[in-house]
């Protein structure tokens, strides 16, 4: 089997899927599933996903020129329209306005509709063992946040 370095399995499945009709735009979200699949050890959905999301953008089963949007449909709710596009586009482009309006409501939600499958999401927080969080009113974990083991969070923390 093939060992390939992070930024040549980047390139690699950014080629094919650009080659396969999909923007760069739209290639981001989806490389960073694949590569956290990979290094995850859940291979379905790691680069043995790869050859079937450029078939799908082939067929037009996957919009690769998706243009996601954002509706606010209330303080604290937002909806994304994935255009037919990856999943992983929309939650991209709705999580800076979801951060914001947790952390003015202390609560909010965010539903993704019109999306291919999005397969693995754990890319998007890591999360360790016996994590509490205490009167978690306020508490907001962005996308790239990792957290360790035995954790104790109090309200209004923002990570």
């Amino acid at each position: 089997m093939p060992k390939f370095s992070l930024s040549e399995a980047i390139d690699l499945a950014k080629e094919k899927l650009i080659k396969s009709g999909c923007s760069e735009e739209n290639c981001k979200g989806i490389i960073d599933g694949i590569i956290d699949a990979e290094l995850s050890s859940i291979k379905s959905h790691g680069f043995h996903y790869l050859p079937i999301y450029c078939n799908h953008l082939k067929i037009g089963k996957i919009k690769g020129l998706a243009k996601s949007s954002v509706e606010r449909l209330s303080e604290s709710a937002l909806r994304i329209n994935a255009d037919n596009g990856f999943a992983h586009t929309a939650i991209n482009l709705g999580f800076s306005s979801l951060f914001d309006m947790c952390a003015t409501s202390g609560i909010a939600s965010m539903s993704v509709f019109n999306s291919y499958n999005c397969g693995v999401l754990g890319f998007h927080t890591k999360i360790g063992k016996n994590l509490f969080i205490d009167h978690g009113m306020g508490v907001v974990i962005g996308e790239t946040a990792q957290i360790g083991d035995n954790v104790t969070l109090y309200h209004g923390v923002t990570l």
